[in-house]
């Protein structure tokens, strides 16, 4: 009848602080809880101490997800988000696809200057980029390079020098105790580290597991 009011079947929007609008990305969570808090990341008195099942709620967009990649999606996305904004700007965002080891010039052409991302936007960008079975195939071919080319050219001996694996990361920006704590338990007698231990810690095969 033309005196009925049409009733939508959808939720109407939520708005957050700011007068932005909460969309179906949200996953049904308030702005506050729909990414990383930086407070948490950077306060030694909470590190972190997050409920399990709200971190797993962030990623229902992406529910295969391995609990490895899911860190390092928190830890990136909350160090990047300068002020604890619960979004990024564009040069965060270019610096959140960085981190993971984005080339420059795909930055550039992903994110576009002025526009921000949200916590579930900045994970779709990377995912759609960069999938997490390349990171750990990236990772294992650089590993069994470094032992080939430590080994003058012969085939692959299943070990990398300390030192070198010690440099690398120091690098990137380990510092020492960080670097004692993750390699002590690779380092042999020799002075050689079992990088396929090291590996299999850092990218545990079992892509069920849910945290």
């Amino acid at each position: 009848m033309g005196d009925e009011k049409t009733v939508s079947s959808k939720p109407k929007p939520r708005n957050a602080r700011g007068g932005a609008t909460i969309t179906k990305y949200d996953m049904h969570l308030k702005r506050h809880e729909s990414r990383p808090p930086t407070k948490w990341l950077h306060d030694p008195d909470t590190p972190l101490l997050e409920d399990l099942v709200k971190i797993r709620t962030r990623y229902a967009h992406h529910e295969y997800m391995e609990p490895w990649r899911i860190a390092d999606m928190e830890l990136n996305f909350s160090d990047v988000d300068r002020g604890d904004k619960g979004f990024l700007n564009s040069r965060e965002t270019r610096l959140f696809l960085l981190n993971f080891g984005i080339p420059w010039g795909k930055t550039i052409d992903t994110v576009q200057a002025g526009k921000y991302s949200d916590f579930p936007t900045s994970i779709d960008k990377i995912e759609s980029m960069q999938s997490a079975e390349a990171i750990k195939d990236h990772t294992w071919r650089l590993l069994v390079h470094s032992d080939i080319e430590e080994a003058n050219g012969d085939r692959a001996t299943g070990f990398i020098s300390f030192e070198k694996i010690y440099k690398r990361l120091e690098d990137h920006g380990m510092d020492d105790d960080e670097l004692y704590l993750f390699l002590t338990p690779y380092k042999r007698d020799d002075g050689k580290v079992e990088y396929a231990k090291m590996f299999r810690d850092l990218f545990p095969p079992n892509r069920e597991a849910k945290i």
